[in-house]
């Protein structure tokens, strides 16, 4: 009865956002294929950019800048063609410099660096040892997310900057760089939820809040230091702490269903 309330709750937000996914795909698509014609047209005076012109220019401007692509990296353009809305799926959630499609993994990292400050700030002014301590476990874990999901961001959307370049590595071996496109999507696995229930915190009380915050803070392993170049220490510390907290908010936790299921509908409808 429980997992039915919560499961219609998900069904109606996944119903409900299946036409923005949609939407969001093909602005994906046609924004990579913009960033394309810039790339790859010689410059001609008095020409309009593409984001600038009619529609059948563009058409006409993003085959030519497809054929040449094609010509340079030796495959055909259905393969470019096929390739490029490859990048466009695994680039869905991260976006483009800039997030003109509004992508939800640069979002995250924004709210990530808010919610860090905002917890940290509610921490400090905690009696509660045991609350102050959640808070700076969340704070911590938060910042040290969105720090290395920063890093991460930066690397793929440098990738966007020779399309050419990654559209002739695509070709040759796309797993491996939709494994690389991945990370982002591993590293901000659970926090929608976290940062869901601190949207929500003033309607349930922030106090449960940060108990609840705390124990789903996610395990970062020391795998994300390869990635980034560092942050080992940090990464050890804070799984350290989680630890000692953790198993103390579990017992909290328990006899809270109807109350954390009417909390997580209510994140499932507006954050998620």
């Amino acid at each position: 009865m429980q997992e039915g309330l919560a499961g219609r709750a998900a069904a109606a937000a996944a119903a409900a956002a299946d036409g923005a996914l949609s939407g969001q795909r093909l602005l994906t698509n046609y924004k990579l294929l913009l960033l394309l014609i810039k790339q790859m047209e010689h410059a001609v005076p008095g020409q309009k950019p593409a984001e600038l012109d009619d529609p059948a220019n563009v058409q006409l401007r993003a085959k030519r800048a497809v054929a040449r692509v094609a010509d340079e990296i030796g495959v055909p353009s259905e393969i470019v063609v096929s390739s490029l809305e490859e990048i466009a799926d695994a680039y869905l959630d991260i976006g483009l410099k800039g997030n003109p499609t509004n992508a939800r993994y640069q979002q995250q990292l924004s709210d990530l660096e808010k919610v860090s400050a905002e917890v940290a700030a509610w921490g400090e002014a905690e009696i509660d040892p045991h609350q102050a301590g959640s808070a700076l476990l969340i704070a911590r874990s938060a910042f040290l997310t969105f720090n290395c999901g920063r890093i991460i961001l930066e690397d793929l959307l440098a990738s966007l900057t020779d399309l050419r370049a990654l559209l002739c590595q695509w070709t040759d071996s796309a797993e491996s760089n939709r494994s690389e496109a991945s990370k982002l999507a591993w590293l901000l696995d659970g926090w929608s939820v976290i940062l869901g229930i601190w949207k929500s915190a003033e309607r349930f009380g922030t106090s449960s809040a940060i108990r609840e915050m705390a124990v789903l803070v996610p395990t970062m392993p020391l795998e994300v230091s390869n990635w980034i170049g560092g942050q080992e220490e940090q990464i050890t510390e804070l799984q350290g702490r989680r630890s000692k907290f953790v198993s103390r908010l579990e017992d909290w936790r328990t006899g809270r269903a109807l109350e954390l299921i009417e909390r997580n509908e209510l994140i499932v409808r507006n954050f998620v």
